[in-house]
């Protein structure tokens, strides 16, 4: 019979991957790894900035909620990126980079933007605080499904 701390970390890495697999069976089915229209293809980016486009009709915040959840959904199903991020010196750093980048090609998308007008327009104050308080709101549900997938 195994020692309890190995118990302990097999049972944390089979709650670890079947929340992987929950995400990848509740994620866009453009998002789905088998998908050869998934990652990286046009047509998966026109449907992540249609739905981006939705929420921001909604609002602002709204927007960047869509934003970090649909990264979030992302990085735990391509685990080269996964494992890119986590590897990074500063990885929160590298996941910014990331996300300014795909709110530039937003932007540039349905506003027809520059990178310089996007990094204009993400420097006001009051899209800094929608920013910071949708990255608060996702990071607190997150926490509340990682503690609620760990009881």
């Amino acid at each position: 019979m195994a020692s309890p701390t190995k118990q302990q970390k097999r049972s944390k890495r089979a709650k670890i991957k079947a929340k992987q697999q929950r995400v990848a069976r509740s994620a866009h089915p453009s998002v789905q790894p088998d998908n050869p229209e998934g990652l990286g293809s046009t047509h998966w980016f026109e449907e992540l900035f249609a739905q981006f486009l939705q929420a921001e009709n909604q609002s602002r915040k709204a927007l960047f909620v869509a934003l970090f959840t649909s990264l979030t959904d992302l990085i735990s199903l391509n685990h080269d990126l996964e494992s890119e991020l986590t590897e990074s010196q500063d990885s929160s750093e590298a996941t910014a980079v990331l996300s300014r980048c795909i709110v530039v090609d937003y932007r540039k998308w349905t506003h027809g933007a520059t990178e310089a007008e996007t990094y204009e327009w993400l420097s006001r104050p009051d899209v800094i605080e929608d920013f910071t308080q949708a990255k608060a709101d996702v990071i607190t549900e997150l926490t509340a499904s990682f503690s609620g997938d760990e009881e």
